[in-house]
């Protein structure tokens, strides 16, 4: 959608590209915006973060974008880094929010992992999904618009659950904290609240690491920013943009 430099927008935890809409529909004068969505298709869909980055840097060719810009949410923003890592002559420019550069997993997550990692299981039939959900975002989303809770709901719920479990095995295999320092691609760090302490403790393990990564706080929005308040997101996208040198 759009017109512009490509800016690829990476699916995050459990989440479907299509959350970035309203986020999307706004930048679409200024850049050609493409939602990309990870497939856990059976085994044969990603499962180690090195997949994961391929399958991006695919999709980025299928659209003819030898080089392209990213954003990335969570997951999504771990992909988007090993991206920048392994190909950085294809990705030049890196957004990231709520991203860690590894994951370590408890024995119990990890087991659960392994357990749901070929369902085709919708997210929305696991126990006490909507509970943990609503106690987790609810409170971000703007109360005067529920069709916002509503479509996030229905776009996290639809996704298998082998989606996440995919998600949480790769990035607990890979620890890329000894990697950043080679990112030297503009870097914009997203920094929002609602991210609890082990994500927050993760996250400035990330920004650590990043030589050239530059910190903006987003308060009052949650994990989800760029749908509980996607005008102050892409504000802060845009000024940056701006200014940021040239990779």
């Amino acid at each position: 959608m759009g017109c512009g430099p490509p800016l690829y927008f990476v699916n995050g935890f459990a989440g479907a590209a299509a959350l970035y809409s309203l986020a999307v529909w706004l930048l679409r004068d200024e850049f050609r915006c493409i939602l990309y969505d990870v497939e856990p298709a059976g085994r044969a869909g990603p499962i180690s973060l090195g997949e994961f980055a391929e399958d991006l840097l695919a999709a980025a060719s299928l659209h003819g974008d030898a080089s392209f810009a990213a954003f990335g949410a969570t997951a999504g923003g771990t992909i988007v880094l090993q991206a920048a890592v392994v190909a950085p002559e294809r990705v030049e420019r890196v957004i990231l929010q709520s991203v860690p550069a590894r994951c370590p997993l408890t024995w119990a997550e990890r087991s659960v992992a392994r357990w749901y990692v070929n369902s085709r299981r919708p997210v929305s039939q696991l126990p006490g999904r909507l509970r943990v959900q609503t106690f987790n975002h609810r409170r971000w989303f703007p109360p005067l618009d529920p069709d916002r809770w509503a479509f996030f709901l229905e776009m996290t719920g639809q996704q298998p659950v082998a989606l996440p479990a995919r998600q949480a095995l790769a990035l607990s295999a890979t620890d890329l904290r000894p990697q950043l320092s080679s990112i030297q691609q503009p870097v914009l760090i997203v920094d929002t609240e609602g991210t609890g302490q082990r994500l927050s403790a993760l996250q400035r393990e990330a920004i650590a690491g990043l030589s050239s990564g530059r910190v903006e706080q987003l308060h009052t929005t949650g994990l989800h920013p760029y749908l509980t308040h996607p005008h102050r997101l892409v504000k802060l996208i845009q000024a940056w943009w701006s200014n940021a040198p040239h990779a």
